[in-house]
């Protein structure tokens, strides 16, 4: 059995950086590619911002099945 869930969370700038820095694998300030990444994602927040804010959707997809003892 598959059921799907829905989540949307509105981001601003700010948030969408802090975001992104927490990822384990995002560089750190001081990192070469640090830099790069902040002006892309800072164009690609100006380029799809609504009112100060973008919108991240997310489709959780949960598979239900019984284990045989």
């Amino acid at each position: 059995c598959e059921t799907q869930l829905a989540n949307c969370q509105s981001q601003t700038l700010d948030l969408l950086i802090a975001r992104v820095e927490s990822d384990a694998y995002a560089p750190k300030p001081g990192h070469p590619e640090y830099e790069p990444l902040i002006e892309g994602l800072t164009e690609l927040f100006h380029r799809h911002a609504a009112n100060g804010v973008v919108e991240l959707q997310y489709r959780t997809r949960i598979f239900l099945g019984r284990i045989e003892q």
